[in-house]
């Protein structure tokens, strides 16, 4: 982020509770799109005194405590860094709607996934899933629109498992790309 006239990295500040979620501006890479919409970033800050700047409203603008250039309009960048060798990665979809699917067979563990609203390579979906902990239908609460992109990461030190992770969606044969470690 870009604070007092530099650019600071706030990693450490960005919960794990919530996903970080991002939607590029170029839809995609077809020759009649050559230009692109406003891409979009979401993302928790902690503003709880377990921060960087050890204070309860860090990030709440105009906030006695608020961190010395934060507020609207500040510049965010995200900087994705992958491992050198991507062994793991996936593309779920699922046949028919209303039948939510695990994303992987029990046992397959990451510390972080990647996740894009896609049902093949390079082919994205029809119409929004949705991504959440349960296998009842209508229960999966992280709604992702097509070609959206974002991350899944477990706590320092701990990880999850794709088993865990259930997939909805709303046109039959929609899926989920992963890719993780």
């Amino acid at each position: 982020m870009y604070l007092g006239g530099f650019w600071v990295d706030i990693t450490g500040d960005v919960r794990n509770s919530s996903p970080v979620v991002w939607k590029r501006g170029r839809a995609s890479t077809d020759v009649d799109d050559l230009t692109a919409n406003t891409g979009t970033l979401s993302f928790v800050l902690d503003n709880s005194q377990a921060n960087s700047g050890a204070k309860l409203g860090y990030y709440s603008y105009g906030h006695a405590d608020c961190r010395a250039g934060f507020g609207p309009g500040a510049l965010t960048r995200l900087s994705i860094t992958y491992p050198t060798q991507i062994t793991n990665q996936i593309i779920k979809t699922v046949a028919a709607i209303g039948t939510p699917e695990a994303l992987a067979a029990d046992g397959t563990f990451f510390q972080s996934a990647t996740y894009i609203g896609i049902k093949a390579a390079r082919t994205n979906n029809a119409g929004t899933v949705y991504l959440g902990i349960g296998a009842t239908n209508d229960t999966q609460i992280i709604p992702i629109a097509p070609g959206e992109q974002g991350i899944i990461q477990a706590p320092p030190g701990q990880k999850f498992d794709l088993n865990d992770f259930y997939l909805d969606v709303e046109t039959a044969g929609d899926g989920l790309g992963l890719i993780y470690s």
